[in-house]
């Protein structure tokens, strides 16, 4: 180009050519540091030369705007450079280090943890019953637990060979409130003090619905112990998304073995900072599970402003020798609360069925007296039947904490006469009407689902693993 006087010449980029893509725009590999050690040469941000080691993870981040500069394409991110974005695999010591680091049911019922959550969803097919026959089953549980609050939700449904069968259930504890939604409907019932943590009293109950499926929120655990103790035990690990290819980036590790002819496979995957996040299993006889780990904080269900008041959730425990006309009966609150006596009365009731509504109800018979009055005196009654009269007397031991209905308090009937007494009950009475526990199980279910379906799950997968 003639340069012309008194005339600035624009200025034309050069064009680089036979030059290798890498050394385009300044880059050379060779003293750049990304042949041999890929993290060679690189610099942290605070200006500090980075170790090298791993997959080279900042040469990698580094090199995706090389790759998408150049015009190469989303195939090599894909292919090459996502990959090397992976944590590297575990090996069987790394595996049971990080998998008995992770937090135990233990300290989660204790309330040592901040905020804790697990998801399970369980499969099972193919399962026997006297009532259903032939069925399946899917079940989703959400649990959570955190220093003050638990919470346990149940959506599940049994399939049949005529219709499928939905049941849920939600249960929400506190240090003040007790709360249950059962098919859409719900109670709540308050009280003074709650006899231990919110997350070990819930999780704990064995006769809860949801009690079988909490074991294999833990399963690391077992299998950690299962793994440092028996070599045979086939072990394999990579990187592998979770949930599915579009979650997280994880650490996958896989265990395999046979248990009483059940191929069983178990996978349990791990951050990038080692936190176990979830988990997967199956058996050759259909049982299929999800397990998704989290440390989201536990909130209130968005029912429980509109559930209806309960009454106290207690029941009384009959003493060995009573009779129909003398009886020593002992209070046992659910959960071991406690409870204002402030409006409770004393009363015998029965039980009927009600036409209308097709379910049976507690009718009360005799109001006798108030809870505090019968803390200073004795409370009489007369009782008619057709069968003849009965002058009865009853008695209310507060054992501690004094002055609260507590599990321990004792109730004492003595009735001497010709009534007939068979069809009456002794219990506690308020507003909200006459005390009995929250029910956290469907008795409509069959017992044998309960027993072969969730706990013959839980016993394969946990209580069998040695």
């Amino acid at each position: 180009m003639v340069q012309q006087p008194g005339i600035q010449q624009p200025m034309v980029a050069q064009p680089v050519v036979g030059q290798p893509i890498m050394q385009q725009g300044g880059i050379n590999p060779m003293t750049d540091g990304i042949a041999g050690d890929p993290t060679a040469g690189m610099w942290a941000p605070d200006g500090t030369a980075m170790s090298g080691g791993g997959k080279g993870k900042m040469f990698a981040i580094a090199l995706i705007g090389i790759v998408l500069a150049s015009g190469v394409g989303w195939g090599t991110y894909e292919f090459v450079i996502d990959p090397m974005l992976d944590p590297d695999p575990y090996t069987r010591a790394q595996f049971v280090e990080h998998a008995l680091a992770q937090p135990s049911m233990e300290k989660v019922m204790n309330g040592e943890v901040t905020a804790w959550s697990c998801e399970v969803d369980l499969s099972l097919s193919d399962i026997e019953d006297e009532l259903l026959g032939t069925f399946s089953m899917d079940m989703n549980t959400k649990l959570y637990a955190s220093e003050t609050a638990a919470r346990a939700d149940l959506d599940m449904t049994i399939r049949t060979e005529s219709l499928p069968i939905p049941v849920k259930m939600d249960v929400w504890l506190s240090e003040g409130e007790m709360a249950v939604n059962t098919m859409g409907d719900a109670e709540v019932a308050s009280f003074q003090s709650l006899g231990g943590e919110p997350a070990a009293l819930l999780f704990g109950d064995e006769d809860a619905l949801f009690a079988e499926t909490i074991p294999f929120c833990f399963l690391n655990h077992e299998i950690a112990e299962a793994v440092d103790e028996d070599s045979s035990i086939s072990f394999f690990s990579e990187a592998e998304r979770f949930p599915n290819e579009d979650g997280e980036r994880a650490v996958r590790v896989d265990v395999e073995y046979e248990l009483d002819g059940e191929d069983l496979s178990i996978s349990m995957y791990f951050d990038e900072d080692d936190k176990l996040i979830g988990g997967k299993a199956s058996n050759s006889s259909g049982m299929n599970l999800l397990m998704k780990l989290d440390n989201g904080a536990v909130s209130e269900p968005s029912w429980l402003s509109g559930a209806d008041d309960a009454p106290m959730p207690l029941e009384m425990e009959d003493d060995v020798w009573n009779n129909y006309s003398h009886g020593v009966y002992t209070i046992n609150t659910q959960y071991n609360t406690t409870f204002d006596m402030t409006g409770v009365d004393l009363v015998l009731y029965s039980e009927e069925y009600d036409d209308e509504e097709m379910e049976d109800i507690l009718v009360t018979k005799h109001s006798i007296d108030s809870l505090t009055n019968m803390l200073s005196q004795n409370a009489t009654l007369q009782v008619s039947t057709m069968d003849g009269n009965a002058n009865c007397t009853f008695n209310y031991t507060d054992n501690e904490p004094l002055n609260l209905i507590s599990t321990g308090d004792v109730i004492g009937m003595a009735c001497d006469g010709s009534a007939d007494f068979y069809d009456l009950n002794i219990g506690l009475e308020t507003a909200k009407g006459i005390a009995q526990p929250m029910e956290l199980e469907l008795p409509w279910i069959s017992p044998a689902l309960t027993l072969i379906s969730i706990i013959g799950a839980a016993l394969v997968l946990t209580r069998r693993l040695h």
